[in-house]
């Protein structure tokens, strides 16, 4: 390697340091969320609903089963829909 190279690679990492990394405390976290509005599907007496995500393995014994919580309205709409359709005999509820 060439002398300069070395000396640019040195002199660049000493003025290229890493940001401090600023959090916020968790009381404020949830100040802020507070008024933000969360939507989830639920069944007739106001359990989530888990819902299967896609597995990329085939195998639907490690296919993961979460209770989703969707910030877009649209998107919690489009997935009762879907759910609806992939299984009409339950019942969901919208709230």
């Amino acid at each position: 390697m060439k002398p300069q190279f070395i000396s640019a690679i040195i002199l660049g990492s000493l003025f290229f340091q890493p940001f401090a990394t600023l959090a916020l405390p968790e009381t404020e976290v949830i100040k802020k969320l507070e008024n933000v509005p969360t939507f989830t599907i639920v069944d007739q007496e106001g359990n989530p609903v888990p819902i299967k995500l896609s597995s990329q393995n085939n195998r639907a014994n490690s296919t993961p089963s979460l209770a989703l919580v969707f910030i877009n309205p649209q998107d919690a709409i489009d997935t009762l829909q879907s759910l609806t359709q992939k299984q009409p005999k339950v019942t969901y509820s919208q709230r």
